[in-house]
Order: structure tokens, then C-alpha cells, then sequence
């Protein structure tokens, strides 16, 4: 009962909150909430806030901490599982990474690398059958993926087998990998955790093929996370600035949202406590790029600074921002595809 008490009292509070967001959505996106649902809904905070001062074990189990229960020593698939039923971030990249898979032009006996090795096993069927992990260790390390992966193959079996070659290394520092070696590298939620981030993006451009694709995601409104190392936040500007800088042109661009990032804040998770829907059916532009916790790129090497194409893919993904839009902003600064001349190459000295 130490914990059950405190968790029914937390699971109440949560519900008129709820209460509160429902009401004021029901009375109009566009209408400013009256003074009593306000004072509703922070009387509704106020009481979560100090329900999880009083039993922080309860909101550790929204995904604030790590629970006392979860070990950091526990497998990462593990882990990763019992987070991603949580997390509203997790919920938009996992969708992201479907949609593009569904909907990405890859050549035939196409080479692919995935950070962590998560998302791979999406992208076999549009052509990925050369497969490259990437683990990040002070030890450099390359082996070839001298065997195609044919699509009937488990996953599991090729790992098992050998089948799937290995970058090992430092993102900021790829001068080990052959060059121009990938026609797709999956980077999701890496770049906040790479002080050289300038250094990074040469890594990446130097190792995709031209024509070659990125799918990234990265966070914006997150929480502080250091496993390992947490330094930086990317606006949707940022994303195209580094990538078109970098000798990329941005295919789609994806926002999971300004409810997104009030529903990570809160710690509310997706269908556990509000329907999907309500993160997926924004038709505003402005909600979408003001505020997110997430936002996700498909960005394409190009041959040259003239090509202004993606090839034959066009992508419709879910809360997708066009170019278009962030010029109503701002207009993206020039220029381009200058990534050897703006950003050194990378060498021991100095990543010192």
C-alpha cells in the first residue's frame, strides 16, 4: 500500500487533467481558455507536482528517471521497450521511420547503416540487404558486410551468422570507413549526443554516396538525457542549415508537434492517456514548427550545387512541414554545400 495509495491519487489528478485539456479543446483551438479552466487546469498540476514530490517512484515509472527497478546493466532492448510504451517522442520517431520506409526509392542490393541497429529491419524490404551496425566505442573499428541479407532471412539469424558488417567508432571521426559506401544511413536521436557535432556532419557526408539518403531525427523540447553525454537541441532551421550546408538537400521534413511537446512535458503517454489522433491531425503549420519535441529529415546527397531534385521519391508523411513553410518564417541562409571549406576535417588534434 506504500505505493499503490500514492499511485491511485497521482492516476485522479492525471484524470482531471485530462478533464481540463479535453474541455478547453472542446470550446475551441483558437479560443483563449477562460479564466476558471486556467485555474482548473493549474490546480490540476499543482496537485500531479506534488503527488510526485511526495512518491517519486510513481513518476519515475512516466519515464522522468529510471525506475529503481530497471537497470541501467539490463540488455538495451529491454530497457528501450519499456521506455518506448511511454514516450510520446518514441511514439512520432517510430511512425516516422514507418512511413519513410514505406515510401524511400532505394537502388536494388542497396548498403545501409542504422544507428543502434533499431530501424534496419524496416528498410529490407525497399532494398537494404547489405547491413552495417554502428556502435559508438573509443576503439575504432570497420568489417565489411561481404553477404547480402536476402529479405526472407530473420534478422536475428544474420546477426548470428555474421552476415552484418560493423562501423565501430566516434561519428566525429569516420575516416576509417570507406568512402561513399552507403546508399542510406538511419541516424535517429545520435546528433544531441556528439559535442563535434560540425565534424559529424562531414563524417556523414563523406561516407553516403551521392544520391545516397539520411533519414534523422533529432530532439528539440527533451529532457536532459546523458547516456551518453546530452549537448545540444536542433530547430528545424538548424536541421536544414546543417544538412544543405553539408552537401544534402532536405527531402521531407517532419515536426511531431506542439501537443507532442505539452504531452512530454506532462509526462502523458500516447493511448495510455490521449488517443493518437490528437498528435496526428494538425493541419497547422505554426503549431508544428513553434514548439515539438521532435523533428525528423530525409535528406538526400546531392551530385552538385545545381541539383534541386530528391529523385523520384516524394514523401507524405504524418504533421509533414514543407520547405515552403520554414521560408515564411525565415529565409534559409546561404550558402550551400560548402561543408569542406566552413567545418575542418576532422584529426586527432583537434577533436582534442
Amino acid at each position: 500500500t506504500k505505493f499503490i495509495i500514492p499511485a491511485m491519487n497521482l492516476w485522479l489528478k492525471r484524470v482531471l487533467l485530462l478533464v481540463s485539456i479535453e474541455t478547453c479543446r472542446l470550446q475551441g483551438s483558437n479560443v483563449l481558455m477562460s479564466t476558471s479552466k486556467r485555474k482548473a487546469l493549474a490546480e490540476s498540476l499543482r496537485a500531479i507536482w506534488d503527488e510526485q514530490d511526495k512518491a517519486f517512484t510513481v513518476a519515475a515509472q512516466k519515464g522522468k528517471r529510471w525506475p529503481a527497478t530497471m537497470s541501467m546493466n539490463q540488455p538495451e532492448h529491454q530497457r528501450r521497450t519499456r521506455i518506448r510504451s511511454l514516450s510520446v517522442s518514441r511514439f512520432f520517431i517510430d511512425r516516422f521511420l514507418q512511413e519513410v520506409s514505406e515510401q524511400i526509392i532505394l537502388p536494388q542490393q542497396a548498403i545501409c547503416i542504422d544507428w543502434s541497429f533499431t530501424y534496419i529491419q524496416l528498410f529490407r524490404r525497399p532494398g537494404c540487404v547489405r547491413l552495417y551496425d554502428f556502435r559508438h566505442r573509443l576503439q575504432p573499428e570497420f568489417d565489411w558486410a561481404f553477404r547480402a541479407v536476402p529479405h526472407n532471412v530473420p534478422l536475428s539469424k544474420a546477426i548470428h551468422s555474421n552476415m552484418i558488417g560493423l562501423v565501430q567508432g566516434d561519428l566525429a571521426n569516420l575516416s576509417h570507413v570507406p568512402e561513399a559506401l552507403f546508399d542510406l544511413a538511419i541516424v535517429t536521436q545520435v546528433l544531441e549526443h556528439v559535442p563535434h557535432f560540425w565534424h559529424a556532419m562531414v563524417s556523414l557526408q563523406r561516407i553516403v554516396k551521392p544520391g545516397g539518403f539520411i533519414v534523422f531525427t533529432a530532439p528539440f523540447a527533451y529532457v536532459f538525457h546523458p547516456f551518453p553525454g546530452d549537448y545540444y537541441r536542433y530547430s528545424p532551421l538548424a536541421l536544414m542549415h546543417l544538412f544543405e550546408s553539408a552537401g544534402f538537400r532536405a527531402c521531407a521534413l517532419m515536426s511531431s508537434g506542439y501537443r507532442a511537446a505539452q504531452m512530454h512535458a506532462l509526462g502523458l503517454g500516447v493511448n495510455s492517456d490521449l488517443p493518437e489522433y490528437y498528435l496526428t491531425q494538425s493541419r497547422s503549420t505554426f503549431s508544428l514548427l513553434k514548439w515539438a519535441s521532435d523533428f525528423g529529415l530525409v535528406a538526400q546527397r546531392v551530385h552538385n550545387a545545381n541539383t534541386d531534385t530528391c529523385g523520384p521519391t516524394r514523401f507524405n508523411l504524418t504533421n509533414q512541414v514543407s520547405i515552403d513553410d520554414l521560408h515564411e518564417f525565415v529565409e534559409l541562409s546561404a550558402p550551400r554545400f560548402n561543408v569542406t571549406k566552413a567545418w575542418p576535417q576532422p584529426t586527432p588534434e583537434r577533436l582534442g
